[in-house]
């Protein structure tokens, strides 16, 4: 099935190429005819991505359909655009998070032979490639993409058999196939074998086809990193006491990008199975951008996703407090003994640069509200992204739209939504000064629209742009 959703994706967007050239050749209007062309290279840009995964799939391109074989040959003359050169005096990091629902999906799996994530693969990667780009900055060369993407509730599947199926796929393998052309990272937190409480699993071994998971499959809900150009990636520690300029290679990974990340885990304890005891990670990342040209700085990034418990804003003080104990914990464990540790390091990093010093970037579902004792902690050493928390709601329904929340009630729509995802950038001061930092093409949060209701996710899409 994954060939035919490439032709399927291929044809797609070969069909909207044919409606932009259309409107090119119609509108009179040049901010029309600019939209629709940067809309065709786009889809462009999607086809060049989608024939690498097929090219592998079906190597002899005499066995490709006639029309697929078409689009690949105008896909050489097509004007895919240059990537955007970078400013001379600043740095621009942009940043995506999204809490991806994953978990929807072991209560839909599609029904064999198909790979089990085939619907929930295809309702992200719709979802990515018609909506999502929507709420992106755009440039002359289209969509501005963002460097760094960070996703919670993401799923992955072990087949542990001596000849395992391809119908069980990995959290990596799942997430390079939403989030095409970038290079994806997928770090488990919680997992079948590893937490086997009853309270999770025991229904899905009990399930029907579209929620049964064998034993000989280790099911997985962790976090995932999609990096744009993985060649940025840096280690986060070098072999040696590095005395080293920035622009030495030491810091290198060659092809092993896991050198470029370290897990810390924030939820010790064992696992109930239930939410207030889920395992809970932060993963830290590390890059370089910019060139010895221009400015080049390193950026350490964070994936975060705090605890909540069940009954929280409620009106239940008991569980607030409960709730707020717990998520002070967790970012005392990150600021105290994750960033400070790391800037206080002498040995086995590159060394530091005062004039230059780290970017660091917080994204993801923090649980906790503005105006929480938990934001405050963060506000002094960091930007918030998107001042703007008014949802722009891309559903049909347009239920949310302009009311300031980026996560909302599933079962309830007649709940107002909360704010609890950020993407923060720091150290003020240290690494910049507030006058210095420029958010103006960040975004307000999105609220996707899905076509299959059952994977829809209860959070929305945050796009921050900080150029320094």
């Amino acid at each position: 099935m994954v060939k035919e959703n490439l032709e399927k994706s291929i044809r797609d967007s070969y069909q909207l190429i044919e409606e932009y050239k259309t409107q090119i050749r119609q509108s009179t209007e040049p901010k029309e005819r600019k939209r629709a062309q940067q809309g065709m290279n786009e889809q462009w840009g999607f086809i060049k991505e989608d024939f690498k995964e097929y090219e592998k799939l079906v190597p002899n391109h005499t066995e490709w359909p006639l029309d697929i074989q078409e689009v690949s040959r105008l896909l050489v003359e097509a004007p895919i655009p240059p990537q955007e050169t970078p400013l001379s005096d600043k740095i621009e990091i942009n940043v995506l998070t999204w809490n991806i629902a994953g978990a929807k999906m072991f209560n839909n799996l599609n029904y064999p032979p198909d790979n089990a994530a085939l619907g929930y693969v295809e309702a992200y990667y719709n979802a990515w490639k018609q909506v999502v780009r929507d709420l992106l900055p755009t440039t002359p060369q289209g969509p501005k993409y963002p460097d760094i993407i960070l996703l919670q509730e993401c799923i992955g599947f072990n087949d542990k058999r001596a000849e395992p199926s391809s119908r069980w796929e990995s959290g990596k393998r799942i997430l390079q196939q939403i989030f095409r052309g970038y290079e994806c990272f997928f770090f488990p937190a919680l997992s079948s074998r590893v937490h086997p409480h009853p309270g999770k699993w025991q229904k899905f071994k009990l399930g029907n086809i579209r929620n049964f998971i064998p034993d000989y499959v280790e099911a997985q809900q962790g976090y995932g990193i999609c990096i744009r150009d993985p060649s940025t990636l840096r280690k986060l520690w070098v072999d040696e006491e590095d005395q080293s300029p920035m622009s030495s290679p030491n810091d290198l990974p060659g092809s092993n990008f896991e050198l470029c990340f370290e897990v810390i885990n924030s939820a010790p304890g064992l696992y109930l199975g239930n939410r207030d005891t889920e395992p809970r990670l932060m993963v830290m990342g590390r890059m370089k951008i910019g060139s010895p040209k221009t400015v080049e700085r390193y950026v350490n990034f964070v994936n975060v996703h705090l605890t909540t418990l069940k009954g929280e804003r409620e009106g239940i003080k008991t569980k607030n407090d409960a709730g707020r104990d717990i998520r002070l914990k967790q970012l005392d464990l990150l600021l105290n003994y994750g960033v400070s540790a790391y800037q206080e390091a002498r040995k086995y990093r590159v060394s530091r640069n005062p004039e230059k010093e780290d970017i660091w970037i917080l994204g993801g579902d923090f649980n906790a509200i503005p105006g929480s004792e938990e934001l405050n902690q963060l506000q002094k050493e960091y930007v918030d992204g998107n001042p703007d928390k008014r949802i722009i709601d891309n559903d049909t329904s347009g239920m949310y739209s302009d009311l300031p929340g980026t996560k909302w009630s599933s079962r309830d729509s007649k709940k107002e939504p909360i704010v609890v995802d950020y993407i923060l950038c720091g150290l003020k001061l240290t690494s910049f000064s507030p006058r210095q930092i420029d958010i103006t093409e960040s975004q307000r949060p999105l609220r996707p629209q899905f076509d299959n209701t059952d994977f829809t996710s209860d959070h929305a899409v945050l796009f921050a742009s900080f150029k320094i």
